[in-house]
């Protein structure tokens, strides 16, 4: 009995734990994918020359033929007009009539530098609008046809014309503004683009890496955390509550809760909000150098990255545990876990201290020692290699002055 009774909680943890992991979508390739679009019901992933298209919520995958030899990346894809653009950079947009089976080059109108890289693409009132990194905004419709239009009414080129995201929020363009802490909002009916402060990043620069809508609120994700705005971009307040420094914040939302990816801690880290930015709980690392776009799908949350295209199932996301504060000290869940050989355990210190990270069995008897050492504030990650151990479960156990936590792990060999 005591054994099956172990089983089925090895079973339970096996597969809540699984079901908390992110998987790769092995339809697609490993190699660098930048960009995730859904439009009109189909699902696009942009690699360098190609794009991967899915009209079943990502479980399968059809590629194009080679856009063009020239491209570096494809940054966006849009249907319009049942025509498929895809945003490529350095190569500008090109255009399929048959789903991608061919393409032709559709840069008729841009000029400036930087015109020829493309960010995005929006549709408003049957209007297409593109964005550049460095050129700022153009338009194309049914009258005017096969040429690009600028759309720069007071809306300044150089380092504000540098645009790394476009949407469209309850009929306004909202845009980034390059590395001066501004965002440029166009209102449906004028051409006129109107400056909006965010954030003074002085001395440095304030990149914005994402743009996300969900009607009621815009959050747009920079090197600077998170910043959101209730009012459709005229006032922005600042996400600074606990979130980690990262590289990068990436933005995705479904059901109430806001999904945020950053780039630099220990690959990737994932949080979720559940009240629209006030407060955030870790979820998971997604161990990839770098993660270019998030996007919510059916039940699904994928990321593109430099090693291919992942997908996390969102019903193992919670929003329950303790909210993330930079003020407290926090030992994560093992990832993977269960595991086998190897696992990986991060923890944050908001001080620096003498610091250490130990691993028992069940009777207590200490297993290893993988950190013991002084350390500055902030997050660390270290990886456990369990090939000399039994399966069953462990604890590490995590000491940072008086603030000690243990937590569970399980091995399956």
């Amino acid at each position: 009995m005591r054994q099956v009774i172990y089983f089925l909680l090895v079973s339970i943890i096996y597969q809540t734990q699984l079901s908390a992991q992110w998987q790769n979508v092995e339809a697609i390739p490993n190699e660098i994918i930048y960009s995730l679009t859904q439009t009109n019901g189909v699902f696009i992933a942009g690699s360098n020359n190609k794009v991967y298209l899915s009209d079943d919520n990502g479980s399968s995958w059809s590629a194009s033929l080679i856009i063009s030899q020239n491209s570096a990346s494809v940054e966006t894809a849009i249907i319009f007009n049942d025509h498929l653009f895809v945003g490529t950079t350095p190569t500008g947009v090109f255009k399929s009539t048959d789903g991608g089976v061919s393409w032709m080059e559709f840069n008729n109108g841009f000029s400036g530098l930087g015109s020829n890289g493309i960010s995005s693409f929006v549709i408003r009132d049957g209007i297409l609008y593109c964005s550049t990194f460095g050129a700022g905004v153009f338009y194309l419709n049914n009258s005017n046809g096969e040429q690009w239009i600028p759309y720069q009414d007071n809306f300044p080129v150089g380092i504000s014309g540098t645009v790394t995201d476009l949407i469209l929020n309850n009929g306004t363009l909202i845009s980034s503004g390059g590395g001066n802490g501004y965002i440029y909002r166009n209102e449906s009916g004028t051409t006129q683009w109107n400056e909006v402060f965010v954030f003074n990043p002085l001395p440095n620069s304030f990149v914005v890496s994402d743009l996300y809508s969900n009607d009621n609120f815009i959050f747009a994700g920079s090197n600077f955390k998170i910043h959101s705005s209730s009012d459709n971009g005229l006032t922005w307040n600042h996400l600074f509550n606990g979130l980690p420094n990262g590289f990068d914040y990436y933005l995705a939302g479904s059901s109430g809760n806001i999904y945020a990816l950053t780039n630099g801690i220990s690959g990737s880290a994932l949080f979720v909000s559940d009240n629209n930015g006030a407060s955030w709980n870790y979820v998971n690392n997604l161990s990839t150098p770098y993660v270019y776009r998030i996007e919510v799908i059916e039940d699904k949350l994928f990321a593109a990255t430099e090693t291919g295209l992942y997908n996390l199932h969102l019903s193992a996301v919670s929003v329950d545990d303790k909210p993330y504060s930079a003020n407290d000290f926090n030992l994560y869940q093992n990832y993977p876990n269960p595991f086998n050989p190897n696992t990986k355990v991060t923890w944050y210190s908001p001080v620096a201290s003498w610091q250490t990270l130990k691993v028992y069995d069940l009777l207590g008897n200490e297993i290893t020692v993988l950190i013991d050492e002084y350390k500055p504030a902030g997050f660390y990650e270290v990886s456990f290699n369990a090939s000399s151990l039994a399966s069953g479960m462990y604890f590490y156990r995590l000491q940072i002055g008086n603030y000690s936590e243990t937590k569970k792990m399980l091995l399956l060999n």
